[in-house]
C-alpha cells in the first residue's frame, strides 16, 4: 500500500532489488513491469520502514524472494501467489464488512487519485510505472526520472501518514 505498485511486483520481489540505504526498488520486467524495461522506485521513509520489516520476518538476502511460499500453492518463482493475496483481501473484506466491494488495486487507484493535486501528471504516471510519450520519445529517454517519483512516492507517503498510517 505504501508504494503503490502492483501486487505482482511486490510479492515478486528480491531482497536484492531493494537498496534501503539509497531508498530504491527496482522492479524488473518478468517481475511486473508493463514497460518491458526496468522500473525503479523511490521508497520514502515508511515504505523503507515496511520492506526492511518484510526482510527482516522473511530473512531473505541477495536473490532470495522477500515472500516466499512456505506451504501449498506458489508461483514459478516459489514466491506467494498473486491470486493468494487476492484471496486474503476476500477474507478481509468478510471480517470487516465495512470495507464493501474494496480490491487490492483499489490502493494503487487511490494512491493515483490522492496525489493527482500535488505532483504533475507524468510524475504520478511514472511513479506507477505507466507508460509516458510515444514509442519514440520512449526510445530517446532513457532516464529512470527518480526525482520525480520519489516527489509522487512522498506525497502519498504524506497521505498516508495525515490519516494516521504510520509503520
Amino acid at each position: 500500500m505504501t508504494t503503490a505498485q502492483r501486487i505482482g511486483a511486490v510479492l515478486l520481489t528480491n531482497a536484492s532489488d531493494l537498496d534501503l540505504t539509497a531508498g530504491t526498488w527496482a522492479i524488473h520486467p518478468q517481475d511486473g513491469t508493463k514497460t518491458k524495461t526496468v522500473h525503479i522506485i523511490a521508497l520514502p521513509p515508511l515504505a523503507r520502514e515496511q520492506w526492511r520489516r518484510a526482510l527482516d520476518l522473511s530473512g531473505a538476502a541477495g536473490d532470495q524472494p522477500v515472500f516466499p511460499a512456505d506451504r501449498g500453492r506458489h508461483s514459478k518463482a516459489g514466491t506467494v501467489r498473486q491470486d493468494s493475496a487476492a484471496n486474503a483481501m476476500i477474507r478481509l473484506r468478510t471480517a470487516i464488512p465495512t470495507l464493501g466491494e474494496v480490491t487490492l488495486h483499489d490502493f494503487r487507484r487511490t494512491a493515483r487519485s490522492r496525489i493527482a493535486g500535488e505532483v504533475p501528471r507524468e510524475s504520478a504516471e511514472r511513479w506507477l510505472g505507466h507508460v509516458i510519450g510515444s514509442k519514440v520519445e520512449r526510445t530517446y529517454d532513457t532516464d529512470q526520472h527518480l526525482r520525480e517519483k520519489r516527489e509522487a512516492a512522498e506525497a502519498w507517503e504524506a497521505y498516508l501518514k495525515s490519516i494516521g498510517i504510520t509503520c
